[in-house]
């Protein structure tokens, strides 16, 4: 007969991950930034400076979210005009590296002064796929192992999950295993592995 304290738990939990929450990281990246590009004189020429930035659901077929950027531009055409875009990202998920990356993108402008200014254009263009690739990469490996020693160094001394009922053990792996873009979150699904047992230090009477 098998002992099953040595049997391993695991369980895929679902966590719920509100836009709003990555929207506030994504602004304190990308608040401030220039829309520019290099002449010919290795000089950066400044065209814009984002003023804000909002997440949202795409509405994009094959896309998955979409990024709104407020910003003002710098242009003598167009000085100190407010403008906007809306990015629509398709995302890709890399199981082995806990990492999600914006596959693709496609912009379409929110005002419409920005569009008349072709070479706006193309420079947009250019920044957004290199910023907006840089700031909407996702990385959990090293979030989930500070993570996991968190949990262990709690389960390690015995964590109380009601009153009366401890919870020990050792959890072996957290894991994202897929995510599903909703209308307003995420949903990240978690694969759990490791070891626990259940103390009960105190039965309620009754």
């Amino acid at each position: 007969m098998t002992n099953p304290l040595q049997d391993k738990i695991q369980f895929r939990l679902p966590v719920k991950i509100a836009y709003s929450v990555l929207e506030k990281k994504m602004q304190e990246k990308i608040r401030g930034e220039f829309i520019s590009s290099e002449n010919k004189k290795g000089e950066q020429i400044r065209y814009a400076q984002i003023q804000d930035a909002y997440l949202q659901k795409s509405n994009f077929q094959n896309y998955d979210l979409a990024v709104k950027l407020q910003f003002k531009t710098l242009t003598s055409l167009f000085k100190n005009k407010e403008a906007g875009v809306l990015i629509h990202l398709a995302l890709n998920f890399d199981k082995t590296r806990q990492e999600i990356s914006v596959l693709d993108f496609d912009l379409e402008g929110v005002s419409n002064n920005w569009l008349m200014d072709t070479g706006m254009q193309t420079v947009a263009n250019n920044f957004m796929y290199r910023k907006i690739k840089e700031k909407m990469s996702l990385s959990f490996a090293e979030k989930i192992e500070e993570e996991l020693q968190k949990i262990n160094q709690k389960l390690k001394s015995g964590m109380e999950v009601v009153e009366g009922i401890a919870l020990s053990g050792y959890l072996e792996r957290l894991k994202i295993s897929d995510f599903i873009p909703g209308d307003s979150l995420f949903l990240v699904f978690v694969q759990v592995e490791g070891f626990a047992i259940a103390e009960v230090d105190e039965i309620p009477s009754g």
